[in-house]
Order: C-alpha cells, then sequence, then structure tokens
C-alpha cells in the first residue's frame, strides 16, 4: 500500500436501474462518504470533496467546480482509517453529461488530501447528471 488509499462510496441517484447506477438529476443532491486509509502519518493540510465538470474534445476546455465540501483539517494519522459523510448539491442549470462527437461534457466527484508543498492524493468517480423527470411517466 502507498503512504494512504482513497475511495469515494457513493449512495445510489433517484432511479432504478443498473444503466442509472451512477445517474443524477441537475438540482439533485450526491450522497456519499469518502474513505481513507492511511499507512503512516501525513502532514496534510486539509480533506475536502469536489463536485465538477469539464468539456473534452475540440476548442478551448472549459471546467468548473460546482460544490465543495470540506472533511477534515490539519495532520492525519498513521496507521489509521478515517470515513468521513458528504452531501454535494448538483446546480439547477447543469449542463447535463454529454458525450458528442466533437465534445465531451464530463461530471466528477473528486476527493483530495491537500499536501503543503507536495503532491496531493486525489481520487476521482465519474458521474452522469441527467435532466430532472419522472421515468414512471415516461414508461
Amino acid at each position: 500500500m502507498s503512504r494512504a488509499e482513497l475511495q469515494i462510496v457513493l449512495e445510489p441517484g433517484p432511479w432504478e436501474g443498473e444503466q442509472y447506477a451512477d445517474c443524477w438529476p441537475v438540482g439533485g443532491e450526491l450522497n456519499g462518504q469518502v474513505h481513507l486509509q492511511t499507512a503512516e502519518p501525513i502532514d496534510a493540510r486539509s480533506v475536502r470533496v469536489e463536485l465538477r465538470w469539464h468539456t473534452e474534445g475540440r476548442g478551448n476546455r472549459n471546467e468548473q467546480i460546482v460544490d465543495t465540501v470540506e472533511l477534515h483539517q490539519g495532520e492525519l494519522a498513521g496507521p489509521h482509517s478515517y470515513d468521513w459523510p458528504f452531501q454535494l448539491r448538483v446546480p439547477d442549470d447543469g449542463p447535463i453529461s454529454y458525450e458528442g462527437h466533437y465534445i465531451h461534457i464530463v461530471w466528477l466527484v473528486r476527493a483530495i488530501v491537500d499536501i503543503p508543498w507536495g503532491r496531493d492524493i486525489t481520487t476521482d468517480r465519474p458521474i452522469q447528471i441527467l435532466p430532472d423527470y419522472d421515468l414512471a411517466e415516461m414508461s
């Protein structure tokens, strides 16, 4: 094990079905937990989780952090196991996830252990943001 293993665990979104396992609506909330297992003490500034999106493909890259929750401040003991619950809010005005020929809009949840004057420890969990609609009405 490296000096730390970082993991994001998300509760299921509002829709049932395997195809909607990592999907949330615009205006919705993501609930989850960040798990950190340290092998040694870490001189960290903080631990936070972010909800963000970015574009990929042709043209300029756009990106935005739409919500951030600080989970911990200061040093981390080691070896030790930490679990921090979090809630992130998806903005009402999207954008929604998109995979086109020339551009993609990619959403993800990122957990970050901020190390001063060093390489941060990070992990990403890709997700899908969809329009808010009632699946029962569409069947």
